[in-house]
């Protein structure tokens, strides 16, 4: 009966197998295949056999780990705590202020002055009665319009509706200095006075009726006292003589 495990495939009838007389071919010897060695790793350093582990003539000791001496474990008996003794502070001197030299003392002691008498001479009619003072009354009242118009300008720049009255608070700060200037011209007799005092008059009439159209009773108070202001001007102008 046939072997059912026979095949001719595990037969190879060439002629190293053949007996005629020649021994049969060694297989050539290939270099076994080697896997390259990673460069960036350094090469294992080979132990030898006396030296590995797995030699049975090396011996492992085992040591087991000794649990450290209870000596190091015993605690020391701890001290009672002694409170101190209460010592009450000492009761320190008050500092006293120190005696400070008068003011003459003071002077002479650190410092020395010189006094030398020094003869000025100035022109005498820088004192002398200016000639408007005979007439007085305009200059204090051109200056309560200045003064009345810049008491009214503060008392509504901090009012919350002052961005409201933006072109009321320009006339009042043209008001107030055009009132300074006119005051200043008539004490000093200027020869710009005539021109001044027109000018005067007129920014005095718009202010006055910027303020008229506000109800508010500051509004209505500077308006007043800048319409008395104006018309003083225009009645000072027409009784001067002018050159």
């Amino acid at each position: 009966m046939p072997n059912e495990n026979y095949h001719e495939q595990d037969f190879d009838f060439t002629s190293q197998f053949r007996s005629e007389g020649k021994p049969p071919e060694q297989p050539s010897e290939k270099p076994i295949h080697q896997p390259k060695k990673a460069y960036h790793q350094p090469p294992k350093k080979q132990v030898p056999w006396e030296e590995s582990p797995s030699s049975p003539d090396m011996q492992v000791s085992m040591e087991i780990e000794s649990e450290p001496s209870p000596m190091y474990h015993v605690k020391k008996p701890m001290k009672p705590h002694v409170q101190p003794k209460y010592k009450p502070p000492i009761a320190q001197p008050k500092p006293q202020p120190k005696a400070q030299p008068q003011q003459t003392e003071f002077m002479y002691m650190q410092y020395e002055y010189e006094f030398e008498e020094e003869k000025l001479e100035f022109d005498p009619g820088l004192f002398a009665v200016h000639p408007i003072h005979q007439c007085p009354n305009i200059c204090e009242q051109v200056k309560d319009c200045m003064l009345t118009c810049e008491r009214t300008l503060h008392m509504l720049m901090c009012r919350p509706d002052a961005y409201m009255r933006a072109r009321q608070i320009a006339m009042l700060q043209d008001c107030v200095e055009v009132c300074q200037l006119t005051t200043r011209q008539i004490a000093r007799r200027s020869p710009m006075l005539k021109l001044t005092l027109r000018y005067c008059a007129k920014v005095c009439q718009m202010c006055a009726h910027e303020c008229m159209r506000l109800p508010d009773p500051e509004s209505q108070n500077c308006c007043r006292i800048s319409l008395h202001c104006a018309k003083i001007c225009e009645k000072f102008l027409k009784c001067q003589k002018w050159a």
